[in-house]
């Protein structure tokens, strides 16, 4: 299997970017052996979601600091989002493929967003 992860380096000890409109890369990893596939320099929002679908992600590790604009099209496509703030991009992947982080279930400042309050931390979105 293959999972996304949005990251704050292209290092391979590489975080999960704090707010992934800001990632400075998105790790394509297969799970198999844990190793990365394919690396996506950003952050491109488009070629992230064509990336993660033309490698059969079935899933993607990131922050809840996702705006409207990039959460929609990663929901409609069918992709578990999974919360991997603060931990590095592999162990992230793997804690996922275990089922071990929170779901993130709505954009930042969505209805079905935790905070609900619009901002994530320092992090304002404009709509």
């Amino acid at each position: 299997m293959r999972i996304a992860v949005a990251v704050d380096s292209l290092a391979p000890d590489a975080m999960v970017a704090d707010v992934y409109e800001e990632s400075t890369a998105l790790f394509v990893v297969e799970t198999d052996d844990n190793t990365i596939v394919e690396v996506v320099e950003g952050p491109d929002m488009e070629e992230y979601l064509m990336t993660m679908l033309l490698k059969d992600c079935e899933a993607v590790v990131c922050t809840p600091c996702i705006g409207e604009d990039a959460f929609e099209p990663i929901a409609r496509a069918g992709l578990t989002r999974y919360n991997g703030s603060g931990l590095p991009a592999l162990e992230a992947v793997q804690r996922a493929l275990k089922n071990e982080l929170d779901l993130i279930c709505d954009f930042e400042g969505g209805t079905g967003c935790e905070s609900g309050t619009g901002s994530c931390s320092e992090h304002d979105f404009d709509e």
